[in-house]
């Protein structure tokens, strides 16, 4: 088939053919460079909010506790609706962590958001139980159980004489 063709057409079909597959393979090889960058910077992004509403529900779970040391400390109900909040944005922050991860593929990961939710709402309702059973107690010594004790207490009649016990009561009230 190419025996009657001349050395040079020979030669220079060659290095046509040899230029037209190196073409081909730049190509193909830019192709698959340009999708693979496309593709690892959108997986990279989705790994950042992930990575990023993770230290969300990290902070917001380190605030719920101060918030419950405030409210062990002072004894306000204010720290319930503050922790509430936190909550509240920890669930948020696990819910996107769970649609993110889906989308990625990360079944692990995305199966970790259910557990952080239902573990936040869970904490939530216990704290809510604690401060409930606090304000029954008595938030100070004037209200619950605390102040009515106190009130019974200073209602019964006193000693003629005053006895150590007596003295330092009626020294802290």
């Amino acid at each position: 088939m190419f025996a009657h063709l001349k050395l040079r057409t020979k030669l220079i079909g060659g290095f046509g053919i040899v230029l037209v597959l190196l073409i081909g393979v730049i190509a193909i090889y830019q192709y698959a460079t340009t999708s693979m960058s496309g593709e690892f910077n959108n997986l990279l992004k989705v790994d950042l909010a992930i990575r990023g509403d993770a230290k969300d529900v990290e902070s917001a779970m380190l605030q719920c506790r101060r918030d419950e040391k405030d409210f062990l400390l002072r004894m306000d109900k204010k720290y319930l609706d503050k922790l509430n909040k936190n909550v509240a944005a920890a669930i948020e922050s696990a819910g996107q962590i769970e649609k993110l991860a889906t989308q990625a593929g990360y079944t692990t990961i995305a199966a970790q958001g259910p557990a952080i939710i239902t573990a936040m709402s869970d904490y939530s309702k216990i704290f809510a139980q604690m401060v409930e059973a606090y304000e029954v107690k008595g938030l100070d010594h004037k209200s619950g159980l605390q102040g009515k004790f106190r009130d019974a207490a200073l209602s019964c009649p006193t000693p003629s004489k005053p006895t150590p016990l007596m003295s330092l009561t009626l020294l802290f009230s």
